[in-house]
């Protein structure tokens, strides 16, 4: 007996597929200016030169912002693949993946306003984007398993 596939709206995806961009729009630009050598213009709160050029703001000679891009462009290419293919295993990879992402923005949140005391709008930006991704994913992910139970029940 074959197991039906539950589908996720494509307006859920398409909530997904924004934060994500906006995330990867976010990186983007933080890549851009740490590689001109400039600061991002911060007119909101001041904190950004602090921020992203402290010790934290890169691993290595590698900049966060450029680790944040790659893991925005993954998402987006795993939701476009979603949408085209309808397969629970790209939904399910999505899902694992938001989990380090958001891991990882909660120690650049506390390290932003706990260690460093400044705070950089488009960096917030970014970690908020990872918060709601992972929540909102967490939430249908849930929703999902428990749809899909109920079909294998019936």
């Amino acid at each position: 007996m074959e197991r039906s596939q539950t589908k996720i709206s494509n307006k859920w995806i398409f909530t997904l597929l924004f934060f994500s961009f906006v995330g990867f729009s976010v990186s983007a630009y933080l890549t851009a200016t740490f590689y001109l050598g400039e600061v991002p213009t911060c007119t909101v709160l001041k904190g950004c030169e602090e921020v992203t050029t402290s010790q934290y703001s890169k691993i290595g000679p590698i900049p966060t912002s450029l680790l944040g891009l790659g893991y925005f462009l993954s998402l987006l290419i795993m939701l476009v693949a979603y949408l085209d293919m309808k397969k629970e295993k790209i939904f399910k990879l999505f899902a694992l993946m938001t989990i380090p992402g958001a891991l990882i923005s909660l120690v650049l949140l506390f390290l932003q306003f706990g260690v460093l005391k400044a705070v950089c709008v488009y960096c917030l930006a970014a970690d908020i984007s990872i918060l709601l991704i992972t929540g909102s994913t967490v939430f249908l992910y849930l929703a999902f398993i428990k749809k899909s139970k109920q079909e294998e029940v019936e």
